[in-house]
Order: C-alpha cells, then sequence, then structure tokens
C-alpha cells in the first residue's frame, strides 16, 4: 500500500505506485459535492501536480474513489490543515488495507484490470501534454 503524503501529494511516485498496482491511501481536504467536487475529481484535479493522485484515482473509476481517497469531515478546513477526525479516518483506511490482506490483493488486482485507463497509449500522450502545457507556463 502506498500512502500519497499530506499536505503535499506524491505527484510521479503515486503514477509509479499505480503502475506496480499498488492501492493508493490518498486526502482530499474537499467534501464530496461541495465547491471543486460538484465536478467529478479527474476534472478538478488533472492540472494540479498537487491532486495528481486524486486524479488518477479518479481517472481508475469511482468505485476506487470509493475504496481509496479519504475525504474532509469539514467544509470549514483551514487551507493546509487537517483535521484530527480526517486524520483518524485516513490513518484507520490505512490501517484497514494493510491489515487485510485479501482486501489489498482484490484492490491490487482491481488496479491491474483496468490500468489501461491510466497508461493506455491515448493517456499517456494526454498526460505528456499536460505536463509540456504546465513546463512551459513555468518557464
Amino acid at each position: 500500500m502506498f500512502l500519497n503524503p499530506l499536505p503535499f501529494g506524491a505527484g510521479v511516485t503515486s503514477s509509479e505506485a499505480l503502475a506496480l498496482c499498488v492501492p493508493i491511501v490518498a486526502y482530499s481536504s474537499s467534501v464530496p459535492g461541495v465547491g471543486v467536487h460538484s465536478r467529478t475529481l479527474a476534472q478538478s484535479s488533472r492540472s494540479s501536480i498537487l491532486q495528481f493522485a486524486l486524479a488518477q484515482i479518479a481517472t481508475l473509476g469511482p468505485e476506487f474513489v470509493e475504496r481509496m481517497v479519504v475525504y474532509s469531515s469539514s467544509v470549514e478546513g483551514v487551507a493546509g490543515e487537517m483535521p484530527q477526525e480526517d486524520i483518524d479516518r485516513y490513518v484507520s483506511r490505512a490501517v484497514e488495507l494493510a491489515s487485510r490482506s485479501t482486501s489489498a490483493d482484490i484492490l491490487r488486482r482491481d488496479i491491474c484490470s483496468v490500468s489501461s485507463r491510466l497508461f493506455g497509449s491515448d493517456q499517456l500522450e494526454r498526460v505528456t501534454a499536460e505536463w509540456q502545457q504546465l513546463l512551459e507556463r513555468l518557464v
């Protein structure tokens, strides 16, 4: 299992984990259905390096978002801070996946079965173009 680090995100390392079919536990500071999450995670997070793992999980499919993403419990959160309740839920999700080898194995198998959603040739071309655009904006 791979823990997406907080508050910055793992970026390319999360992609490498998913390429190896390793389950990720990620935290979203947004509450589903509020603000940025009124759109899909993939739409809202795709261009942010900080939210790269969330976008990748969303691209795998909604069933993976449900299994690997811990959402904020509060709309009133402070930017860059994670409420204690959310920390507890994040740790619980990680411990649950780590301690249930059967669940982790099933999730690993499921990630492998849909990995072409992330790593097929169309997706690689799109991601490469997004990275190129980002780097050009930075220069």
